[in-house]
């Protein structure tokens, strides 16, 4: 499975914020969970369906949101 790893992470409303920006751009699909948040970093697991091209939109809205970082 396929994982973006996201840092600036502290809370749940964290996956929340980042879930929703997902779902705005019809890419929530693609989403099998994302991790419990550890030291300021959560990991967000991606389908096997995802296309290089999903996950580095996904990669770059988490960037645009300004408060993460996503590898």
């Amino acid at each position: 499975m396929k994982t973006i790893t996201i840092s600036g992470m502290h809370c749940d409303a964290c996956k929340k914020l980042i879930l929703m920006e997902f779902t705005e751009h019809n890419l929530d699909q693609y989403v099998d969970h994302i991790s419990e948040i550890e030291k300021n970093q959560g990991t967000v697991y991606i389908k096997d369906t995802a296309t290089k091209e999903d996950i580095e939109q996904m990669k770059q809205l988490v960037r645009d949101m300004g408060s993460y970082t996503a590898l």
